[in-house]
């Protein structure tokens, strides 16, 4: 392993070592930026949970070797994500290591610290280039045959004011090669316009209204009444959840939206 790469690991382990740095820290992943030989870095560690697993690994491929694949295939279709700079193993934890995006925001979070409380009349029109930008952004990606598991937010980055580019996370959550169906068009879009602020209903439609722009006026009412739909039944399992989770753990999910904001902006400054 190259030298930059070790030091790289080292810093991430450090950063999760000392709660610092640290994007994303569960079961199943923990991502962190880090510094290696001069350059910002990002690294997601793809974490074992346990048999089903390992048994997954040996008839697919891993989630940090498809994470990889995905990244090339979206660069051949023209569209953007953090560029790869190596997938490594190291005592058996797998890694995916990728350039810090600089000048970058995730839509959630700009959503969330820019654009939820009442703005002034140029941040209601940067905020409206950005929905139609972030519409049109997911309809060429459906039109590459490409669908992503969780199209939150979260997992879409922008440069650039008023959505100049878009950048698609969590890579390893993608499929290729087919055309999304109409369901699973729905299902995006309704992921994506059901953050936890920001978004008024005239906005959310407003998303939909650009991906929808070649379609018909029948083609995208229907479109509407689906996402609507489906973003209905999000919010309701996100409130039964979060209402249990709350009682096993005093948790609320504002409070969670709060240290996961105050976290992102430490992080990214």
């Amino acid at each position: 392993m190259p030298p930059f790469l070790a030091q790289a690991l080292d810093a991430h382990d450090a950063a999760l070592g000392r709660g610092e740095s640290v994007l994303k820290d569960d079961a199943r992943t923990a991502v962190t930026r880090v510094s290696a030989a001069g350059e910002d870095l990002c690294v997601k560690e793809f974490r074992r949970q346990g048999l089903l697993d390992r048994l997954k690994d040996r008839v697919r491929e891993t989630r940090e070797t498809r994470a990889w694949s995905v990244a090339r295939h979206l660069e051949a279709c023209g569209l953007a994500t953090p560029s790869v700079v190596a997938v490594v193993s190291r005592a058996g934890r797998r890694y995916l290591i990728t350039r810090w995006v600089q000048g970058s925001v995730s839509v959630d979070r700009l959503l969330r610290d820019r654009f939820a409380a009442g703005a002034s009349p140029g941040e209601i029109a940067a905020k409206r280039a950005t929905l139609a930008g972030l519409g049109s952004f997911v309809r060429r990606v459906h039109d590459q045959g490409i669908y992503h598991g969780d199209f939150s937010a979260k997992n879409v980055l922008m440069q650039g004011d008023g959505g100049r580019e878009f950048l698609l996370l969590d890579l390893d959550g993608i499929s290729t090669g087919r055309t999304p169906d109409a369901r699973r068009r729905a299902k995006n879009l309704a992921q994506l316009v059901d953050p936890p602020a920001g978004l008024t209903r005239a906005d959310q439609l407003r998303v939909v209204a650009a991906y929808a722009e070649a379609d018909s006026r029948s083609e995208t009412r229907a479109l509407i009444r689906r996402v609507a739909a489906v973003a209905r039944e999000r919010r309701r399992r996100r409130e039964r959840h979060w209402e249990r989770y709350e009682k096993q753990h005093g948790l609320s999910y504002e409070a969670f939206e709060r240290e996961v904001g105050a976290r992102q902006r430490e992080v990214t400054r």
